[in-house]
């Protein structure tokens, strides 16, 4: 009988602790109508992927834990002042560009894009302006594509992911404002629901460092040429 319970206790444990391991997007309909079945198994990867960063990051041994912490500490680190986030993101940026790289390319592509060539970028520190510039890599949400088609679905019925896959279309970026309200106001998302994991995991993994921080390193490589 002991041994039973010990038995039950550690499968308890298991599950409640890596749920992200069996976390399925099969019940996710409007999904479907976007993706193929292999390609929504690359979706799953990315929140195997965001699963785990948030477990390492908060270290949390609960997965939704994990996000609402982690979340709350996203917005604590934003900075109003100057309209850029002052921590690090939870993911290395050159670890997370391999990982995608090493994905589905038609997935990864309706969501993000490499963009590696920018008309113009500004560094006030310095009163620097780059035109045409090739020196950094900055991972950018796509305008047009099946993730922003399943987001205006989800959005006939949902108020923000409408504003969220509107704004994509209009400015071709994601306005702080509409990310920071999603970290402030996470907890009225439902975690266990597979079209909010997936976002939170998205939106997880597309942090990124701020300008200032792509600029030094840039800086830092090309010092002595």
């Amino acid at each position: 009988m002991k041994r039973i319970i010990l038995l039950l206790a550690i499968i308890l444990t298991y599950s409640c602790t890596n749920n992200s391991a069996s976390f399925s997007l099969k019940e996710d309909v409007v999904l479907n109508d976007y993706y193929t079945q292999k390609e929504i198994v690359t979706l799953e990867e990315l929140i195997r992927y965001a699963d785990d960063a948030m477990l390492k990051v908060t270290g949390e041994k609960d997965i939704v834990t994990a996000y609402r912490s982690y979340f709350a500490t996203y917005s604590a680190a934003w900075n109003e002042k100057n309209g850029r986030m002052d921590s690090k993101p939870p993911i290395p940026e050159q670890e997370k560009y391999a990982f995608l790289k090493s994905l589905n390319p038609d997935v990864i592509g309706s969501i993000w894009r490499f963009n590696q060539s920018h008309k113009l970028i500004y560094d006030k520190r310095s009163d620097t302006t780059f035109v045409n510039f090739t020196g950094i890599t900055t991972l950018d949400e796509v305008m047009y594509g099946s993730f922003t088609e399943y987001l205006k679905e989800l959005g006939e019925g949902d108020e923000y992911y409408k504003e969220y896959s509107k704004s994509l279309e209009q400015m071709g970026a994601l306005p702080a404002a509409i990310a920071i309200y999603y970290a402030r106001n996470n907890r009225k998302f439902d975690l266990e629901v597979p079209h909010n994991r997936l976002f939170a995991a998205i939106f997880v993994i597309g942090i990124e460092d701020n300008i200032y921080t792509k600029l030094d390193r840039y800086y830092e490589t090309t010092k002595n040429d």
